[in-house]
């Protein structure tokens, strides 16, 4: 998770992970992050919101995308600041292919 974060840093891109941020067992929040991680960790909620406002999503995709999902995702939004970023996602392949941006936004 940490190279994840260290290389959307280093590309001035964003780490996508569920949020609020926890340990990987589940049992709490991260016992401590880097004191800049708020601003390269956003949700899938903050790239489904920049699809939107960038355009290729229409008003009507992003609500029905919006009322598929479980409340706890667009309770904690996050924002992309950077068009073009690269996104890091946060899944169990990523565990293993650590330095592979999974798309560009």
């Amino acid at each position: 998770w940490v190279a994840l974060l260290e290389n959307a840093r280093a590309n001035q891109g964003y780490l996508v992970d569920f949020l609020p941020l926890r340990k990987r067992d589940l049992s709490g929040p991260p016992t401590s992050l880097p004191a800049d991680a708020e601003n390269f960790v956003v949700n899938s909620r903050a790239v489904v919101d920049a699809l939107r406002a960038q355009g290729p999503l229409s008003d009507a995709e992003h609500l029905a995308t919006l009322k598929d999902w479980d409340k706890r995702v667009s309770t904690f939004q996050a924002r992309l600041y950077h068009e073009k970023a690269r996104l890091y996602i946060v899944t169990e392949a990523s565990w293993r292919s650590l330095l592979t941006p999974t798309f560009l936004l």
